[in-house]
């Protein structure tokens, strides 16, 4: 649901450092998961394109070492620095492995080299080192956030590799030996894992292999509600999808959203799925695709985090986007207030237990009729319309953020604004975003006439990315003046 606001930033969370003591004379050996039975990481290289280097990119290879093909949507794999201690680099994965087949993921090219690599299964733009790292096969497409030690045995991990002379903070076992720019990391022993990287790998002159079409699978057809699904987390992720048809309704710089007119009536709806979506197309979409234009998209389902934390907002991205009808009826906001849609109440989220935390995107119930949280994410992507959108807290004209609740929400203050009490931290307000269009700014107690947008999510806020200038109502609130004493 983001347009990838001007606020975007990612922080990395400073980890403590574990040192390790091993016994003089031998080497150190760490904890790490069960050996791999499926996935592993057969081969790694980080010399592509430097000085002395044949291939132009560095690259990682996984390898099936089981008897079923393994669907890794979803999976990653993830590199940082021997001593790094932030979180990880990740680069998605989609397809599938057959039994015995290796599978490459092209990370990011130096200035020299020769020789292009096969044809890549997935690619990113990782900058592995040439000599030293650590590199993981994850489950999933969270970036790793471990304290060094425990990185080889951390949630998700499927494999494991550190290698490199001098301090290498994880690997399976003892760390792996030192490579070269004209040298990688190659798993031994045909593939098999004995969680040590000592053991199981050797330095030698890399040989990458791809996988081709066998590990391709064939992309869904699918409608947005199905992509958006009931809950925070689309179940398409890492997925491609075919045929995913509806009206754009906003546009920005790096996108639009699209929604599915069909609302409820659409196949495969839920309750509580959205029948909106954002389309990153990365630079501005082309000219023609305009709001109330009807086109069908193919591309590949992404969650993207924004901001620093928070949750995650589902998009489309790399996307095919075919114009069906270029004048296509415009859709009608989703009203939400009084006279629409209710947002809860007093309740953001009730579903953890007392005095502790949950995730809600991989835990507790979602229930948008009861909290907030889950409310708002049931109207992702969509075009709405608050009415008389009452404004409680001045605009931050540095980004052009101004937070409003529907009419009628909460205690309001005597000039205008909302109440933080104990069992209502106001879930009815959301932050009205200027990054799509001009917005007036406004003063507690002021209102807009009809404050229309897409619901968005940014820097851990729900954002109404307003696609018309709304008009501003004000309140009249005048500056408080003290009385000169006596």
């Amino acid at each position: 649901m983001s347009a990838r606001h001007k606020r975007r930033l990612f922080l990395a969370a400073a980890l403590p450092v574990t040192v390790t003591t091993a016994l003089i004379g031998l080497p150190a050996v760490q904890a790490e998961a069960a050996p791999s039975s499926t996935l592993v990481v057969n081969e790694v290289y980080g010399g592509g394109g430097n000085s002395g280097a044949t291939l132009k990119n560095d690259f990682i290879e996984l390898r099936n070492i089981g008897t079923s093909t393994v669907d890794v949507s979803g999976y990653s794999v993830q590199y940082s620095s021997a001593t790094g201690t932030g979180s990880f680099q990740v680069t998605g994965l989609s397809g599938k492995i057959p039994p015995g087949a290796g599978y490459l993921v092209q990370e990011a090219a130096g200035a020299g080299g020769t020789t292009d690599l096969p044809p890549p299964d997935a690619a990113g733009s990782i900058n592995l080192s040439g000599t030293t790292g650590r590199v993981a096969l994850v489950s999933t497409q969270s970036a790793l956030s471990c304290s060094p030690g425990a990185c080889a045995s951390a949630a998700g991990v499927v494999d494991f590799v550190g290698w490199g002379a001098g301090t290498v903070n994880d690997y399976e076992g003892t760390k792996g030996p030192a490579t070269s720019n004209s040298t990688s990391v190659s798993r031994s022993g045909g593939g098999t894992d004995t969680d040590n990287n000592a053991a199981d790998f050797t330095a030698g002159a890399p040989s990458p292999a791809s996988c081709g079409s066998a590990c391709v699978v064939p992309p869904s057809t699918a409608t947005i509600a199905q992509i958006q699904g009931a809950g925070h987390l689309s179940p398409y992720t890492g997925q491609s999808v075919t045929g995913v048809t509806g009206v754009i309704t906003a546009r920005d710089a790096r996108g639009f959203y699209l929604q599915d007119p069909r609302g409820s009536s659409a196949p495969g709806y839920v309750t509580g799925a959205s029948s909106g979506v954002y389309v990153f197309t990365s630079t501005a979409p082309t000219a023609s695709l305009q709001p109330g234009v009807s086109v069908t998209v193919d591309g590949k389902v992404s969650e993207f985090r924004p901001g620093a934390g928070g949750l995650t907002t589902t998009e489309i991205v790399t996307p095919n986007v075919t114009i069906v009808d270029p004048n296509a009826a415009g859709l009608a906001p989703t009203e939400v207030g009084p006279n629409g849609l209710r947002v809860p109440t007093t309740v953001i989220d009730n579903d953890a237990p007392a005095g502790g935390q949950i995730n809600v995107e991989t835990g507790g119930q979602y229930q948008p009729g009861e909290d907030g949280i889950d409310f708002w994410e049931s109207l992702e992507g969509m075009l709405v319309d608050l009415p008389d959108a009452r404004v409680v807290g001045p605009t931050n004209t540095t980004y052009g953020e101004t937070p409003i609740v529907p009419q009628g929400s909460g205690t309001q203050t005597s000039r205008g604004g909302i109440v933080l009490l104990q069992n209502d931290p106001n879930p009815e307000r959301i932050i009205l975003d200027d990054s799509s269009t001009t917005v007036p700014p406004a003063n507690v107690g002021d209102s807009y006439a009809d404050a229309v947008g897409n619901v968005g999510y940014d820097f851990n806020n729900f954002h109404l990315v307003a696609s018309t200038p709304p008009v501003l109502q004000s309140g009249g609130i005048a500056r408080e003046v003290a009385q000169q004493a006596a």
